[in-house]
């Protein structure tokens, strides 16, 4: 799941909870599109007997995430809970996208450089076809930023 669907899950659950919806009226009611056959599978183990963070255990909710749900859920916190896991990932997603803006200049000017330098090849030589490693220069760093 993406970090907006992991917020946008949170949010809307810890919303339902803090209007004073049980769980599993929350976890059917108004969850985003990725969620929802999640959100089934954790009522399915509730209804089982399951508490809330044994079931998103047994989904696919990450070890964060189920512990916070189970320090929340003991604590009677759990609205709480959810609010600082939807501040969590929209703090992730801002830096990711700050990283990615940040990283914008600095690969325009390495591209811009490898141009160059196939420039000058190309007049100097008469050779303007790139070679193997030349085209692994430019994939490579677009493949560490983007992977």
């Amino acid at each position: 799941m993406s970090l907006l669907d992991k917020s946008l899950f949170f949010s809307a659950f810890g919303n339902l909870l803090e209007a004073g919806f049980p769980p599993i009226r929350a976890l059917s009611e108004g969850m985003p599109l990725p969620y929802r056959g999640t959100s089934r599978k954790i009522i399915q183990h509730i209804e089982n007997g399951s508490p809330l963070w044994e079931a998103m255990k047994k989904c696919r909710f990450s070890k964060l995430e189920v512990a916070l749900t189970r320090a929340g859920e003991t604590a009677g916190t759990l609205p709480l809970t959810c609010r600082m896991l939807h501040e969590y990932y929209e703090e992730c997603r801002s830096l990711r996208m700050k990283y990615i803006i940040a990283m914008i200049y600095p690969m325009v000017l390495y591209h811009f450089s490898i141009f160059i330098g196939w420039l000058v090849r190309s007049i100097v030589s008469s050779n303007a076809g790139l070679t193997r490693n030349e085209i692994l220069l430019l994939i490579l760093p677009w493949a560490c930023i983007l992977g």
